[in-house]
C-alpha cells in the first residue's frame, strides 16, 4: 500500500512514534527514524529491520532539521512522500512558575520544531503531493492548570496546520493534526 514511499517520523524512539514508524513500514514504507537519542532510534530500526535509515535529530536546531530532509530525499530517491511531525517535550508549571525559558522551550520543540521541518519537506513533496501529520494534543483544545505553555504551542501546531492545508492543497500535499491523549511508553522530556 505504501511501497515506492519515503516517510520521515520524528519522535520514533519510543511510544506513538515508534507506533507510526512500525505501521508505516509494515505497510512497506521506507521510514527515516528521527529523534534525538540514537540508542532509541536504533532499537526501533533493530525492531523493523530493512527499509529504515536513523537520522539522529533535534528539532530545534535547524542545520539538523535541513540535514534530515536532505537525508530522507536521498532516501527515498529525491521524494519524501509522508511526514510525521511527532517528536515533542511536555512540561508542566503553574503560570506564575513558567518562566520565559520554559515557554520558549516547549514553544520550540512543539511548535517551532514541525514548522522548521514542513518548510524543508515542502519542496520534495511539491510535484508530487504528500501527507504532513502534526501530533498535537488534546491540552491544545482544552485547559487545564499548569499547562499554558504546553497548550498554547500544542494550539499554535493546530493552527499553522490549518493555514498550511490550505496554502498547499493546490501541490496536493495534505496537512491533517492528531490531538491523542495520554499515551504509555512515551517520554516527552
Amino acid at each position: 500500500m505504501l511501497s515506492d514511499k519515503t516517510a520521515i517520523v520524528t519522535g520514533a524512539g519510543t511510544g506513538i512514534g515508534r507506533a507510526i514508524a512500525r505501521t508505516l513500514h509494515a505497510h512497506g514504507a521506507r521510514v527515516v527514524l528521527a529523534g534525538r537519542r540514537r540508542d532509541r532510534l536504533d532499537a526501533t530500526a533493530a525492531l523493523l529491520g530493512d527499509r529504515t535509515r536513523v537520522v539522529p535529530t533535534d528539532v530545534t536546531v535547524p542545520d539538523q532539521v535541513q540535514a534530515l530532509a536532505a537525508a530522507a530525499a536521498e532516501f527515498g530517491q529525491g521524494r519524501i512522500d509522508i511526514l510525521v511531525n511527532n517528536a515533542g517535550v511536555m512540561r508542566f508549571a503553574p503560570f506564575q512558575q513558567a518562566d520565559e525559558a520554559h515557554w520558549q522551550t516547549l514553544m520550540d520543540v512543539n511548535c517551532w520544531g514541525p514548522r522548521r521541518l514542513m518548510a524543508a519537506v515542502l519542496p520534495a513533496m511539491r510535484g508530487g503531493g504528500g501527507s504532513i501529520v502534526n501530533i498535537a494534543s488534546i491540552a491544545g483544545e482544552h485547559a487545564f492548570p499548569g499547562a499554558a505553555a504546553y497548550g498554547a504551542a500544542k494550539r499554535a501546531l493546530r493552527h499553522v496546520s490549518q493555514v498550511l492545508a490550505m496554502e498547499e492543497a493546490a501541490h496536493g500535499i495534505r496537512v491533517n493534526v492528531i490531538c491523542p491523549g495520554v499515551v504509555e511508553d512515551t517520554d516527552l522530556l
